[in-house]
């Protein structure tokens, strides 16, 4: 039986934004209100059935213009009936799935998940891709920060398999020291890795995707990269030029390449339970009230709103747990209000606690 801890301990404010979703901005909850409150026998023009109107209309304009968004964002007239409708999907069998960082992480879970739905897979990464399961996922060994390393392994790439058709930049790196400790190499494998690859291979597969009008580049971020933390001036950095790189290239993608149905995606995770940060497990966030609003996310969840975004052929923002998708908001409120975010999250004196994921994993071999 599940302790009441550990129940506890998974209600968080996700769980609440989700049942609000569900029910309250619900459409068909909103419209149904009025006519459960005519149907007890109630009057409608009262002041009270009037904020019922007013309500059922203002869930109602939201829907429209939330789909009004996602029409204008994704080009959707242009993919007729069932792009307008939001039931576009794509043919996985004519994919090929270029991943960076695919031999651990989210990187590695999103390869294998697909791999098992006989998608074709590519996996970059600097160390090997190593499988426990049967897994049809072709490695190729590449230091994605490296220009000539990428331009070279892409021209393997498409010899061998063919183009590929969606690219989840997915490789990074975190090194957990303060600006001083930090040495040169430190701060330029960060930068490299984390925001330099991104150019490197989007230049080396981008312009089969415009010459084809289609294909899905996936860029990995973090809710880090709206706030700044001790010891990841180099990583927070990189994650906030991210953003800056993804919305550029969805500009030009519009403006300069004439390719409005490559589509874009941003994701920006919280923390996430991978070896990347898997040191400060149990250190981050106050005693519940942390947890609750600062919740861990797990690997499978980003993997799985990765393929859902891709499977639906559009451009988004994926912004995961719910703090992740308000972080922005911090950046214009007063300054006590982020300190009190930084406090509540605990982020600074839990960074104390980090060691690099390979120390990690060294320990977590040693202990089995």
């Amino acid at each position: 039986m599940q302790s009441s801890s550990s129940v506890w301990d998974d209600f968080t404010i996700d769980t609440i934004a989700k049942v609000v979703r569900l029910t309250l901005l619900s459409p068909l909850f909103a419209l149904g209100a009025p006519v459960i409150f005519v149907a007890q026998g109630l009057d409608i023009d009262s002041g009270l059935g009037q904020w019922v109107v007013v309500y059922a209309l203002g869930v109602l304009a939201l829907h429209i213009f939330i789909q009004l968004d996602r029409i204008w964002a994704n080009k959707a007239w242009k993919t007729g009936v069932r792009g307008l409708m939001g039931e576009r999907k794509i043919d996985w069998g004519a994919q090929i799935v270029l991943i960076t960082g695919g031999a651990s992480g989210i990187g590695k879970l999103l390869a294998e998940t697909l791999a098992l739905r006989h998608v074709r897979v590519i996996v970059l990464d600097k160390q090997e891709y190593k499988s426990e399961g049967d897994y049809s996922v072709a490695s190729f060994p590449c230091d994605v920060s490296d220009f000539k390393a990428v331009a070279r392994i892409a021209e393997e790439i498409k010899q061998k398999h063919g183009s590929p058709t969606v690219l989840v930049n997915c490789a990074g790196i975190v090194r957990g020291k303060t600006i001083l400790a930090a040495s040169e190499s430190d701060i330029a494998s960060t930068i490299g890795v984390n925001l330099t690859a991104h150019f490197w291979t989007v230049k080396a597969f981008l312009p089969a995707m415009i010459e084809a009008k289609a294909g899905h580049i996936v860029t990995i971020g973090s809710a880090l990269g709206y706030m700044g933390v001790a010891q990841l001036s180099d990583y927070c950095a990189t994650k906030s030029a991210l953003m800056g790189f993804h919305e550029a290239l969805r500009d030009e993608l519009d403006t300069r390449y004439g390719a409005p149905l490559v589509r874009t995606t941003f994701v920006a995770p919280g923390q996430t339970r991978t070896a990347l940060f898997g040191s400060l497990s149990g250190h981050t966030g106050l005693p519940y009230l942390g947890n609750f609003m600062f919740p861990w996310v797990g690997p499978h969840d980003v993997a799985k709103a990765i393929i859902e975004a891709i499977n639906a052929d559009e451009s988004r923002y994926i912004c995961i747990p719910f703090f992740s998708s308000v972080s922005w908001i911090l950046r214009g409120m007063p300054s006590f209000m982020q300190s009190l975010a930084r406090w509540m999250s605990q982020s600074a004196p839990a960074m104390q606690h980090f060691a690099p994921a390979s120390i990690v994993s060294a320990e977590a071999k040693k202990s089995k």
